[in-house]
């Protein structure tokens, strides 16, 4: 009895298999390819050009096995700006929507540098003190906008929402 047609292989081969041992002829039936390359352990370093992160499957970290899925090529890099309106969604009424991940409040959210920042915050061109608002002209949650947005405190925030109505107010016997 000969043995497989593979060439580090030493089992018997069966007959009507091609010239395949059991093992071999079942990849081939099931893959079509005969030998199985080892995939990378999860925690490797990412085989994506140039990338020092450790990857979390198929060999790829969470950005590049993103692009995979995507069909986006993995060395395409994009600027911030570029990848923030990606996201945006322009309407003839003047409001940019964030149509990226959005929060159950409605606000959308934008990841910079591994942190999730509000997108509207990242969208304002400006300075943002540590006790600072950035509020909507427009009160459009997911609005991102430059000309819609402009810079308050929690009690400027507070006000313009009672003057434009839209503070939950709780009357007597009743929750807000």
């Amino acid at each position: 009895m000969t043995n497989c047609i593979v060439s580090s292989c030493e089992r018997p081969y069966r007959s009507k298999s091609l010239g395949y041992c059991d093992m071999h002829y079942r990849r081939w039936k099931r893959s079509g390819k005969v030998t199985i390359v080892p995939r990378p352990k999860i925690g490797s370093p990412c085989i994506g050009p140039g990338c020092p992160n450790a990857s979390v499957a198929r060999g790829y970290c969470g950005l590049h096995l993103q692009r995979l899925y995507r069909g986006v090529p993995l060395n395409e890099a994009r600027s911030l700006p570029e990848r923030f309106m990606s996201f945006v969604e322009i309407h003839d009424e003047g409001c940019w929507l964030w149509i990226g991940t959005t929060l159950h409040s409605g606000y959308g959210q934008f990841r910079v540098f591994g942190q999730k920042l509000l997108a509207h915050r990242v969208a304002f061109v400006g300075a943002i003190s540590a006790h600072g608002c950035v509020c909507h002209r427009c009160d459009v949650r997911n609005c991102v906008r430059p000309e819609h947005l402009f810079l308050g405190t929690i009690s400027d925030n507070q006000l313009d929402r009672r003057i434009k109505a839209r503070a939950r107010l709780a009357t007597q016997g009743e929750r807000a």
